[in-house]
């Protein structure tokens, strides 16, 4: 009697079937990695686009302020000579305004961003000032981060 060995034959079939699981794995880690990497990136632009609004707020809460003052020197003025001429009592009300010629600027720098706002006064009409410029920028230069992860 011939004594049969118990062997085991790998075929083809497991080798595929090893393959599409290592497949299906490194699918499912490169998502993960992906996913992460978004969640990242949406919680940084939700933190700037936060910052950029309560500084822009600052702003506007500033502007209202300046033009209630404008609305008082006109109260108090008799002609656009004398107007202009008071224009000089903002920067002792506002410590951070500049005030040259007709043009008032100021600026507010909070966390990682700097608002500055130039307006130019106008003897009333319409309006008691023209907005220049509205510019929102960082405070500080940009370094890029040259960091590698490893692991």
């Amino acid at each position: 009697m011939k004594d049969r060995k118990l062997t085991m034959n790998i075929g083809i079939i497991s080798f595929i079937i090893v393959f599409v699981i290592l497949c299906l794995v490194t699918f499912a880690v490169l998502s993960l990695v992906s996913a992460n990497s978004n969640l990242n990136m949406t919680n940084k632009s939700v933190e700037h686009t936060t910052e950029y609004y309560k500084i822009s707020s600052k702003g506007e809460e500033a502007l209202e302020k300046i033009d209630d003052k404008l609305y008082e020197i006109y109260q108090k003025s008799s002609s656009a000579k004398e107007y202009y001429d008071r224009l000089g009592v903002l920067t002792e009300e506002f410590s951070d305004l500049m005030v040259y010629d007709r043009i008032i600027k100021f600026s507010i720098t909070e966390n990682e961003l700097k608002l500055t706002v130039e307006i130019e006064a106008t003897y009333p009409g319409d309006t008691l000032y023209k907005l220049k410029s509205h510019k929102v920028l960082p405070s500080s230069e940009w370094n890029p981060d040259q960091s590698i992860d490893i692991l």
